[in-house]
């Protein structure tokens, strides 16, 4: 005769299958986070690549950060630091006058030495819908978590102090893909006075820099912890790593200004929120984040 489980007995199994998923289930949400996390890093580190290779074809030269004009005038000004992504569309949105010159910004014109509109996507990072768009887009869009150091616009790069240390590319606006868009943080300010197709950094910053801290409209939440309390940074030598940012409190800086973008967070929030603070350097009455800064030789 055939003895059924007892009551008893199938508990305890039930209670041990429970104690073994309690045990795995974290272990398997730590090994899919790293996983994301090292596919972001592939992307990036893909992306500083095709910085360098675009480089050793325009003279030594970092790509044009910011929307050019249709008759070639460059806008270094922070409402002119964001693009259509890819350029091949006719929307009009924020101000542009006409579409050739989101072609020129740093997200399209690095796009034909990569050919991929989905490497500056950051993977698992949540994708963020863009307003202000007044028609439709005739391409679909791309998405991208990745923002350039609008300080390397136009910049030489063999006159970057500190190649292994000075950032490219990171998620300037947080732990998010935004569609349709690229974008640039920190932003070179000339002013408003046009034309300006010398705003270079070291130049003419006769506007300074302005700096994008909260993610705000149209972007989705403040965190900037990508992955596991950190984020993912390529440098202007195209090296990629994961960096652990966030340190500081709302009222203890965290000492580290060429260690983390921001010296001060909230604590309250825990999810790598940056308050609006940086360790300031300083280019004659101009003041910029030193961690951006592609002069100084870092520590």
């Amino acid at each position: 005769m055939k003895k059924a489980f007892t009551l008893i007995e199938l508990l305890v199994v039930i209670a041990i299958i429970a104690i073994l998923a309690a045990i795995l289930f974290p272990v398997f949400a730590q090994a899919k986070e790293a996983a994301k996390k090292t596919q972001s890093i592939s992307n990036s580190k893909q992306m500083g690549t095709a910085f360098q290779i675009y480089s050793t074809d325009y003279d030594d030269l970092f790509p044009i950060a910011y929307r050019v004009q249709d008759n070639g005038i460059i806008r270094c000004w922070p409402i002119y630091s964001s693009a259509l992504y890819p350029a091949t569309d006719t929307t009009n949105w924020a101000n542009a006058t006409g579409t050739t010159g989101n072609g020129r910004m740093w997200i399209n014109s690095i796009n034909p030495y990569v050919k991929n509109l989905q490497l500056t996507e950051l993977a698992g990072l949540k994708r963020s819908p863009v307003t202000g768009i007044t028609t439709t887009p005739i391409a679909a869009p791309g998405y991208s978590g990745m923002t350039m150091n609008g300080l390397l616009h136009t910049y030489s790069q063999t006159a970057v102090a500190n190649v292994s240390g000075t950032p490219l590319l990171w998620p300037g606006l947080g732990a998010s893909n935004q569609e349709g868009l690229g974008h640039t943080n920190p932003m070179l300010d000339c002013g408003t006075t046009y034309p300006q197709t010398s705003c270079q950094f070291g130049s003419a910053l006769n506007g300074g820099v302005q700096v994008r801290f909260g993610s705000g409209t149209p972007f989705v939440g403040n965190t900037h912890w990508a992955y596991s309390r950190g984020t993912v940074i390529t440098r202007t030598d195209s090296s990629t790593k994961f960096v652990r940012i966030g340190s500081g409190t709302s009222t203890a800086p965290n000492n580290n200004p060429f260690g983390d973008p921001w010296s001060r967070y909230d604590e309250t929030k825990n999810n790598g929120t940056p308050l609006g603070n940086y360790y300031q350097c300083t280019y004659g009455s101009v003041t910029y984040p030193c961690y951006f800064s592609p002069a100084e030789e870092r520590n």
